[in-house]
């Protein structure tokens, strides 16, 4: 088959449909035409043998019999996700996402210069150059004006050529990317912590808001697929020395969509780490437990000194852009279901202020009572989940856990990221629809946390001490 023939203009490959969309005035946009159900067909039988193959090579290791279960579990939220906005939203995000890329893709078979002078601008940037026509359909325009979104479908306009536009096909190969990424995730935890035998351990798989909020065509598939992919190689860069090129070039690519799409992720994502190689350099400098504790508490301090000092400048603006988006959510001009978590006050004593209600509501809310519409019900059925859990953690062994906890290297990555995510979430996302995408990535972490056993399990060979110090390899 050839996936190039007819492209351009997009539509001129289908026949037609009784369902369409006009998306932002501008472009009719068809989902169920013969091609899109052919190549949706087509893709998902790639992920399926992609998949198979996969868990053959891993046949050893039992859990891997969730491998195929994880993916139709990614799919079904997905697909569910896209079908909301498609009839319920008719449009939104995820479908100009979609229809952003395939102005991209028309544009590159019309003249691929143009193309690759599109992939490094947008509405917003200086000297901005229009390439699009009447025969490429244009971006929606939110879309073309934002520099994060619009940078989202040039990723997804890669894509087209190889589904033919298909809005569910790309929603297969998003699947497809962002389950094999978290089952790398679970794997490496399953692997290199003491939870190897615990069964309860693979909840983390089947969140069904992660599922269903990091899913389809959209930033935040993108960002949860980027962060199981990094964490565990932050933990084994050192591990297979062989393999430490193929790893620079992962971090650095994953490094640069994340800033280009949430660049305060890079914050979430390597500040922990100062954190997590203090325990290991206090371990390293000290015998004794009371001076590896007091050594401790130097270096977070002398850390969250430097810290400060490093982001300098970066940490004010980064201050001050979530104080304008706190403002721009809170204005009449988003409509949707809001919260508050006291005072706004974007000074650091400010946000200190503010951080315990803003991990609590980036954690657990909306509660039951303020989920009550389609989009939020199943985050109001997870809170209740969430905060069992937590009061099951509190009654039982809580002070061992908790000494565990801070003094294993991998919870203690875990425990900052969590938090720093959190604090950020929580206070600057005003809007429930807001809240639950953003802290998505931060629940399989937390769930993680919450599952650690009334006695730990360490894999075979390993004690304790042992354990706790080659679970992590970190980056020096």
């Amino acid at each position: 088959m050839n996936l190039f023939i007819n492209f351009l203009p997009l539509e001129s490959a289908r026949f037609s449909t009784d369902f369409s969309l006009m998306n932002d005035w501008t472009n009719k946009l068809q989902f169920f035409t013969g091609i899109d159900i052919i190549m949706t067909i087509m893709w998902l039988v790639i992920s399926i043998v992609i998949l198979q193959f996969i868990k053959g090579l891993n046949r050893e290791k039992e859990y891997y019999k969730y491998y195929m279960w994880n993916f139709y579990f990614h799919l079904f939220f997905a697909v569910t996700y896209s079908i909301y906005y498609i009839f319920f939203v008719q449009g939104g995000d995820c479908v100009a996402y979609w229809d952003a890329s395939l102005r991209l893709t028309n544009l590159l078979y019309q003249n691929p210069e143009n193309y690759f002078h599109e992939l490094f601008q947008y509405q917003g940037s200086k000297d901005y150059i229009n390439y699009y026509n009447n025969v490429t359909g244009i971006p929606p325009d939110w879309i073309a004006k934002e520099r994060e979104g619009y940078f989202c479908a040039k990723i997804y306009s890669f894509f087209n050529p190889f589904t033919q536009g298909s809005f569910f096909a790309l929603v297969v190969i998003t699947s497809l990317i962002s389950s094999i990424a978290s089952f790398h995730l679970f794997d490496f935890l399953k692997r290199n912590s003491p939870f190897a035998t615990r069964n309860s351990s693979v909840l983390i798989l089947f969140i069904p808001s992660v599922a269903f909020w990091c899913s389809g065509i959209s930033k935040d598939v993108i960002i949860y697929t980027i962060t199981c992919i990094i964490i565990p190689i932050f933990f084994q860069f050192n591990k297979e020395k062989e393999k430490r090129l193929k790893r620079i070039l992962i971090l650095i690519l994953c490094f640069y969509i994340t800033y280009k799409i949430r660049d305060f992720m890079l914050l979430v994502f390597i500040i922990p780490l100062v954190f997590t190689y203090n325990l290991r350099l206090s371990r390293y400098l000290f015998e004794g437990a009371f001076m590896q504790q007091l050594s401790r508490v130097l270096l977070v301090a002398i850390s969250i000194f430097t810290i400060g000092l490093f982001i300098g400048k970066k940490g004010d603006e980064l201050k001050k852009q979530a104080e304008q988006q706190y403002q721009e959510f809170n204005s009449k001009s988003y409509t949707g279901k809001k919260f508050q978590i006291g005072e706004s006050d974007f000074s650091n004593l400010g946000i200190l202020k503010m951080a315990p209600m803003a991990i609590f509501s980036a954690v657990f809310r909306p509660l039951p009572w303020e989920a009550l519409s389609p989009g939020l019900i199943i985050n109001g059925i997870e809170s209740v989940f969430l905060i069992v859990l937590l009061l099951q953690f509190i009654r039982k062994n809580f002070w061992s856990k908790v000494s565990f906890l801070r003094n294993d290297q991998t919870t203690v990555y875990f425990i900052y990221f969590v938090l720093i995510l959190a604090v950020i979430t929580g206070i600057t996302s005003v809007l429930f629809g807001v809240l639950v995408r953003v802290r998505a990535p931060l629940l399989p972490f937390f769930l993680f946390l919450l599952l650690i056993p009334k006695k730990i399990e360490f894999p075979a060979g390993e004690n304790s001490e042992n354990a706790t110090d080659d679970h992590v390899q970190l980056k020096s």
